[in-house]
């Protein structure tokens, strides 16, 4: 008996596995470079495989950009960690980087080039930016604040092409010192020499525009790691904001602040867990 065409073809699109895009990350610096360097990622601290994606052997970050008027990170002697609540680590490598007084280097993402593997994740309107409209991206980083925190006190990244500010920022009127998202804050208050592990949900709206600002940003302070998503509510949610991603730096005040800060494990990828990895 023959089989018909259709029922033949059911039954080989059965058997034949499914392969979907492997999820991988866009950015991981881990710092890993000698401490005391200056501008870590340039050719000259040892990032000879700057402009390449993370599978390629890079950082997925192009060479630092100096403007006039900015300083650079400095690579410290010793790198940040996090444990959570239920005594979960998370992956760490290489050492961190203290950021200047006022605004650091720029960090752009590696730029768009024949044989990208993370070409689906630009955004069609400007393919030097990460976030296409409709899609999904995670971030996150390690700080740690050391001296005197006050609301006065700002230490953040700057990231997405409305430059949100994530971290210690935006407390004047406040009642205390909170983490937060540009404006929104979450509950917690930064403490002098806790390492804090910030997190982010990045939902691209729809748009015609690279400069469209349709974009909802939700963000968490220590979540609670190994799970596909975080079981806590966000610590804070922004939207209507432009969160294409292009580069980032951090920016710390005011300069005569008796402070200091640390960035670590700065990771941009398509999953929490991408972002979130735990030690085994």
């Amino acid at each position: 008996m023959k089989l018909s065409s259709s029922v033949f073809c059911l039954g080989l699109c059965l058997a034949l596995p499914i392969f979907a895009a492997r999820s991988e990350l866009i950015v991981y610096e881990g710092y890993a470079y000698p401490g005391g360097i200056e501008n870590p990622g340039d050719v000259s601290s040892g990032g000879s495989k700057e402009g390449m994606a993370p599978s390629q052997g890079g950082t997925g970050l192009a060479a630092p950009k100096l403007p006039s008027g900015r300083q650079p990170l400095v690579v410290t002697e010793e790198g940040l960690s996090f444990t959570d609540a239920a005594g979960k680590s998370l992956q760490v490598s290489g050492l961190a980087a203290k950021a200047p007084k006022n605004d650091s280097a720029v960090y752009p993402l590696y730029t768009s080039s024949g044989g990208d593997p993370l070409q689906r994740l630009r955004d069609p309107a400007n393919a030097d930016l990460f976030g296409k409209p409709g899609s999904a991206l995670w971030f996150s980083f390690l700080m740690k604040v050391d001296g005197d925190i006050t609301t006065a006190t700002q230490s953040v990244l700057k990231l997405g092409q409305s430059h949100m500010a994530l971290g210690l920022c935006n407390n004047d009127r406040s009642d205390a010192p909170y983490l937060r998202i540009s404006g929104p804050a979450s509950k917690v208050v930064a403490e002098s020499g806790e390492t804090y592990l910030i997190v982010g949900k990045i939902e691209y709206g729809e748009s015609s525009s690279s400069s469209d600002r349709n974009d909802t940003v939700l963000f968490w302070v220590n979540p609670q790691l190994g799970e596909s998503e975080p079981v806590e509510p966000p610590s804070a949610k922004i939207e209507g904001t432009n969160a294409k991603l292009g580069d980032f730096w951090t920016e710390t005040k005011p300069e005569d602040g008796n402070f200091t800060s640390t960035f670590d494990e700065i990771r941009i990828g398509e999953t929490f867990l991408e972002v979130t990895p735990v030690n085994p």
